[in-house]
């Protein structure tokens, strides 16, 4: 008998009858899906972490705040006014 015919009535099943039969197969393989929300720290993240955003940010403003601090004590020690 094949695994595909759909048994009804009193059909016997190994010498016993059976008003329903049942066959299940298990299976290896198998798929698995998963939803994920990238976000912007997920961005942040994939780059090098929130750490070295911050830290390159607070740089950046610290050279600027530095480069005028210098030229403007250099160009009070070259011209008196």
């Amino acid at each position: 008998m094949n695994t595909a015919d759909i048994v009804t009535g009193l059909e016997a099943i190994d010498g016993i009858p059976a008003l329903l039969r049942m066959d299940i197969r298990l299976d290896t393989a198998y798929m698995q899906y998963e939803k994920d929300v990238y976000t912007l720290m997920n961005f942040l993240s994939d780059l090098g972490g929130i750490f070295n955003a911050i830290l390159f940010l607070f740089r950046a403003l610290i050279h600027i705040f530095h480069e005028n601090v210098v030229f403007g004590r250099i160009l009070s020690a070259l011209f008196t006014v």
